[in-house]
């Protein structure tokens, strides 16, 4: 590690050998090389392209991004699971009564006081003729007729519209901002955040109040999250959620700090490799199922997502990544759409409070050929909403796996070397299981070559 003359981590120099051909002398001489290897350097020699601490932001500007922030997240929250937000919700009077006007628009609301009420049902059939009469404009004769196995099937069916319909709507409409804005409060919990990202990480004073919102909601989310700075050299991860800890077997001590590729392993695909390097290079959202590997040496399916994320100014902050472990168990349509859902709300670009031409390096999204030509529309995110079912579905089956050049050459090969690979994972002593490990190499060789 090489840290300059204000105690910075700037650079890493890293020395490869071939350790079992090395001879006496090749060892002597890299004793040597490793003892004069810089381990400091001047601040001033080499000025960085973007010190976040140059940048001055007032309290109040924190508070503003943290707050419009937090409603943003919440809202994602809300859509992933409208079911559980929906029942949770209701229970408080103000997001009752916003609900209920947003319906009157279309006449819907008798659905929803139908359902509500249909919750204190004891299953009393007069009490199911009085509901069905009240609200679904039966004359008494034909409420009569309804028994209480026909309320609880009609308010199933309602529950099921509401939730997965009108409900989705109303979260993105102006209705819900007072009810978020309420029970969000003040920004008094952008400092109980703070003890979530990596403790050698100062936060940019312009990013703050969108890093501890987001870290905030991200911590308990339901998926592998990770953010990483992509000012720093190396673009280290400076927050994990539980999640990702529950399924890598890294704590945040041990991962913090790391740039994510120390997940990847010998059977790690390097077609999937070249998609992740060549979209971030470009600064376009990324979607790959790659093998990584558990703290503990076990492999795992990993249908990778990350979104890049720029400032107003053009400068490329951060890097999104979500996760999910994909195994024989998982629903994956279900995690798929839940997945979509989650990438379209995530942020392509956050608001600063400054306008400073020297706050970074600018950085234009540039896509590539196959991605260019879309009609589809597009969503607040950037990204059409139409193309995320598409392109994750791609990527779970490795189609999505494109790089640079001879993406379906090297998609064909990586393919090959996995299931040649997953073929030989046997006793180390047959002679037939070394032959197939040698074929595996082998074409695990030449999808790196394509």
């Amino acid at each position: 590690p090489v840290h300059d003359s204000n105690g910075e981590y700037r650079y890493s120099i890293g020395i490869l050998s071939w350790k079992e051909k090395q001879n006496a002398d090749e060892k002597a001489s890299l004793e040597k090389l490793r003892a004069i290897m810089p381990k400091k350097m001047p601040a001033d020699s080499q000025p960085k392209e973007f010190v976040g601490d140059a940048v001055t932001v007032d309290s109040d500007a924190k508070g503003k991004q943290f707050k419009a922030s937090m409603i943003k997240f919440t809202k994602l929250l809300w859509t992933i699971d409208t079911e559980a937000s929906l029942e949770k919700l209701m229970d408080t009077k103000q997001a009752k009564d916003a609900f209920h006007k947003f319906l009157k628009k279309t006449y819907e609301h008798t659905q929803l006081d139908f359902w509500l009420e249909s919750r204190n049902f004891d299953g009393d059939n007069d009490a199911a003729s009085k509901l069905c009469e009240k609200y679904l404009g039966m004359s008494a004769s034909e409420a009569a007729t309804m028994g209480s196995a026909a309320v609880e099937a009609k308010a199933a069916e309602f529950y099921q519209v509401l939730a997965n319909d009108s409900f989705p709507k109303f979260i993105k409409s102006k209705y819900i901002d007072p009810v978020v804005e309420t029970m969000l409060g003040d920004d008094s919990r952008m400092d109980g955040s703070k003890g979530l990202v990596w403790e050698k990480y100062k936060v940019p004073a312009d990013m703050e109040g969108f890093v501890f919102s987001f870290v905030a909601v991200a911590e308990t989310f339901p998926a592998c999250i990770v953010i990483s700075d992509m000012s720093i050299p190396g673009n280290p991860m400076f927050f994990i959620n539980q999640e990702f800890s529950k399924i890598t077997g890294y704590s945040k001590k041990d991962a913090q700090g790391r740039n994510c590729r120390f997940l990847q392993g010998p059977l790690t695909e390097p077609a999937s490799v070249a998609v992740i390097q060549d979209t971030l290079r470009r600064g376009v959202d990324c979607y790959v199922r790659i093998t990584n590997y558990r703290k503990n040496g076990e492999t795992f399916q990993n249908l990778l997502s990350m979104r890049p994320v720029h400032d107003s100014n053009g400068v490329y902050r951060f890097c999104i990544g979500v996760q999910f472990e994909v195994d024989a168990s998982t629903d994956l349509k279900k995690r798929l759409k839940k997945l979509g859902l989650l990438l379209q709300l995530l942020p392509s670009e956050i608001e600063v409070s400054h306008s400073d031409a020297k706050s970074g390096p600018k950085h234009k999204k540039k896509l590539a050929a196959h991605e260019e030509g879309k009609e589809e529309t597009e969503t607040p995110a950037g990204t059409s909403s139409r193309l995320f079912p598409k392109a994750l579905a791609s990527a779970l089956e490795a189609a999505g796996t494109r790089g640079p050049e001879s993406s379906a050459a090297g998609v064909s090969a990586a393919k090959r070397a996995r299931k040649v690979g997953a073929a030989a994972e046997c006793d180390e002593g047959d002679e037939a299981d070394l032959d197939a490990y040698d074929q595996a190499e082998a074409e695990a060789k030449r999808a790196r070559k394509v």
